[in-house]
């Protein structure tokens, strides 16, 4: 926490947690806005990034993917395999409006 804390200039847990609502992407509007295919990926147990951003993405803005792994941050299992096949399917999509 230390280090996160110092992102900010701050030295402890409670200097980080104070200053985390500038980093709300709903906050600032960022959202809502357009945007290219997006892949969310999370771990259902993850302490870092909650899963509940995920859901909170979702219901905001362009369609997204996600999906969500059982365990801790970025989730366990076929995480690598499924982003690749992600990004291999969109890569052998022609070039489209809203792909």
């Amino acid at each position: 926490m230390p280090a996160r804390a110092g992102i900010f200039g701050g030295t402890d847990f409670a200097d980080y947690v104070a200053r985390c609502p500038e980093l709300s992407l709903l906050d600032q509007g960022i959202l809502d806005q357009k945007s290219c295919p997006l892949l969310l990926v999370n771990g259902k147990e993850d302490q870092q990034n909650c899963s509940a951003d995920i859901h909170l993405a979702l219901e905001h803005g362009a369609p997204k993917t996600a999906r969500l792994f059982p365990g801790g941050h970025m989730g366990e299992g076929p995480v690598l395999p499924t982003i690749i096949d992600w990004l291999t399917d969109r890569l052998d999509r022609p070039a489209t409006e809203g792909n």
